[in-house]
């Protein structure tokens, strides 16, 4: 691929308020219509595969949203590449694309998830994941 990353990045963070409740209140308005939908009827997309919900791996209070990319969704994502954009670049090439965008909403009080890939492993870089935490969040002791 691309050769091995040279910068690490922790986390990608989102600094201005109001990108984040903006997202907050998408994410939790787009969260209620799913469920409510998905209670009524198993929606399909338009490929077939489910819409709006992904596997999750302790899927107790704990969702994999899938995410348009509606206003909110999309000025996030160019806030937190601002700082990410070299590091994608390096790793995957300048014509990277998105494949998926989703937030993971977990509950107050949701079991910890325990450690696990997304994604088999290869020797070579093909795809990156980015999380972008909306809270504060620390490891429970």
């Amino acid at each position: 691929m691309h050769g091995p990353l040279t910068h690490t990045h922790r986390a990608a963070t989102l600094s201005h308020a109001g990108v984040v409740a903006a997202l907050i209140e998408h994410v939790n308005g787009a969260l209620a219509e799913a469920r409510a939908r998905a209670a009524v009827s198993m929606e399909r997309a338009q490929d077939g595969s489910p819409q709006r919900f992904g596997d999750v791996l302790c899927p107790t209070q704990r969702w994999d949203l899938k995410l348009q990319l509606a206003p909110p969704v999309a000025a996030a994502m160019r806030e937190a590449l601002v700082p990410l954009r070299s590091v994608c670049e390096q790793a995957l090439g300048p014509e990277a694309v998105l494949h998926e965008c989703a937030s993971l909403v977990a509950d107050p009080h949701a079991p910890r998830q325990p450690m696990h890939p997304d994604s088999p492993f290869t020797r070579d870089c093909a795809m990156l994941t980015v999380f972008i935490a909306l809270q504060d969040v620390r490891a429970a002791c």
